[in-house]
């Protein structure tokens, strides 16, 4: 155990270890013994710090209300429907925003030790040419915008599923569920296996699954906008059919190795060092590459 030096100030390095230790689940009374400082320290920190990621902008869909489960309110836009306005497919119609019961729901994770939500992983697919059966699957690790990237076969549960299991095995169970805890995705049918996908092949458990809401593409924001580097190399109704497990991780190390002004002009694949279980870069063969030589282009790929 490191010293534990001045209570009251911490070292960036300290800093780097509470978030990694937040992102494994650690308790405050391990992490603190892992930098040697007292767990009160910690949570002093954490809670100064802590904040909670705003939407875009006013128009995008609210978060659920709270009383959305027994809702039963009708005709809030006088067209005397008798539809529960929850159930509403209008597009110039949402309850939350001219609802007067509306009110939005506190996470009660927020409000206890260790006050934060972190561990997110945001999954996604990307898809290629209109009517191509291949297709991306990517993850997105919230804590420093590291997108992993796996090639599809099919757009399926089946796929999906193949590449769970192939994580699983490369990486062992323990790390598994250090680098996915929760994962957030929408309501694809590819996603669709929850009970599969949450259970190692053994039937013990391996992470949580939550879905989006319909049509708030944004509750997973840092997917799409890792997204938009696949672009840049294959825009969209590009074909995938010549792409590789190569060629993919080539694309995969390009953009992880762009520096991001969100990240204060560091790399996620620099981030990730510190922050994830660097096994995960010697199974999926994430390395280095100088910026000069990072390249988002379609000449990347030939």
């Amino acid at each position: 155990m490191k010293n534990k030096g001045n209570q009251k100030h911490l070292t960036f390095e300290q800093r780097v270890d509470i978030e990694k230790g937040l992102t494994e689940n650690k308790s405050f009374t391990e992490i603190g013994r892992i930098i040697g400082k007292n767990p009160s320290t910690i949570s002093k920190e954490v809670r100064l710090h802590a904040h909670t990621k705003e939407r875009p902008d006013s128009g995008y869909t609210h978060p659920p209300c709270i009383h959305r489960k027994n809702c039963k309110v009708t005709c809030l836009c006088d067209k005397m429907c008798g539809i529960h306005c929850k159930l509403c497919r209008k597009p110039s119609f949402r309850c939350t925003d001219i609802c007067p019961a509306y009110e939005t729901a506190e996470c009660e994770k927020l409000n206890k030790p260790p006050y934060v939500c972190n561990g997110v992983v945001e999954m996604d697919c990307v898809e290629g040419m209109k009517g191509e059966s291949c297709a991306l699957l990517t993850f997105t690790f919230r804590n420093c915008n590291l997108m992993l990237m796996f090639l599809l076969e099919y757009q399926d549960q089946e796929c999906v599923l193949e590449v769970f299991v192939w994580l699983e095995t490369v990486l062992g169970q323990d790390a598994f569920k250090k680098l996915f805890p929760v994962i957030l995705t929408d309501g694809g049918s590819e996603f669709s296996a929850r009970e599969e996908m949450e259970k190692f092949c053994d039937g013990s458990k391996s992470t949580t699954v939550f879905y989006c809401d319909p049509y708030s593409f944004w509750q997973k924001g840092a997917c799409e906008k890792n997204h938009e580097y696949i672009r840049y190399i294959r825009p969209k109704g590009s074909s995938f059919a010549d792409l590789n497990d190569e060629k993919v991780r080539l694309m995969m190390n390009h953009i992880n190795n762009e520096k991001r002004d969100s990240l204060n002009g560091h790399s996620p694949y620099e981030l990730s060092l510190l922050l994830l279980d660097n096994k995960l870069h010697k199974a999926l063969g994430l390395k280095a590459i100088a910026p000069d030589d990072v390249m988002l282009s379609p000449k990347l790929i030939k």
